[in-house]
């Protein structure tokens, strides 16, 4: 049995010194593959990294690009400010008041957005909403007719209704105020065209003196009962 043990030892002592030489080319190989894994690493990262970018640039071109194709919408939006003043400059109370309307309805629809342009937009016709509310009473003050007073008073209710149509809370109570505010404020103005009538009497309010138009008293009592008419009867 003699040679049978020389050969398992000599097989046993060739394992060995294998096993050695592969474990110590193993341990040379290791840095390389750590080195392989970072690389990768970096590369994935940096994969990742060109990706996003790539989606935050798509996304950048999607919007200019929707934007683009929303051009004259957009000019059309910011020109209702210019055009509500426009309007009420020449007398189109309804036109106004349906351009401060459509700014309640933009600002509903995008409430959630919060877009600059639309707030903006919003902002400049609530502006012009006060520019209107003070030329109708301006109007009141001077020298107009039934008609052109019930025009002018309904469009003072209609401006009140944009303002409660936005309004939170109690909307009977500001109504209410709104109308009695809006009562005064009519008052107030007729006050004002009635004093300026008696101090420089107007020819269509009272008789011309100059062909026997009567008495100073008869002139007052013709301006009083214009200012009942054109005032309580409303």
């Amino acid at each position: 049995h003699a040679p049978t043990f020389v050969a398992v030892e000599r097989r046993s002592t060739a394992l060995e010194e294998t096993l050695i030489t592969i474990l110590t080319k193993i341990s040379v190989a290791e840095p390389h593959v750590s080195h392989a894994h970072s690389s990768l690493d970096d590369d994935q990262d940096e994969s990742v990294s060109a990706a996003s970018k790539l989606s935050a640039l798509a996304e950048k071109h999607r919007l200019r690009r929707r934007t683009l194709l929303q051009h004259s919408s957009l000019l059309e939006l910011l020109e209702l400010p210019g055009l509500m003043e426009a309007c009420i400059r020449s007398g189109l109370y309804e036109d106004a008041l349906s351009i401060a309307a459509f700014a309640n309805a933009l600002e509903r629809r995008h409430s959630s957005t919060k877009g600059a342009v639309v707030t903006q937009v919003v902002t400049d016709v609530r502006k012009r909403e006060v520019d209107l509310r003070f030329h109708l009473l301006h109007k009141l003050k001077g020298d107009v007719s039934m008609p052109q007073c019930l025009e002018v008073v309904t469009a003072l209710r209609r401006l009140n209704g944009v303002e409660l149509e936005r309004s939170k809370g109690d909307v009977e109570r500001l109504f209410g105020t709104m109308e009695l505010k809006l009562q005064v404020a009519f008052l107030e103005a007729r006050d004002l065209w009635l004093d300026a009538a008696l101090v420089v009497p107007d020819a269509g309010i009272v008789k011309d003196s100059s062909k026997g138009g009567g008495s100073q008293s008869e002139r007052i009592l013709d301006s009083i009962d214009s200012y009942r008419t054109r005032c309580f009867e409303i």
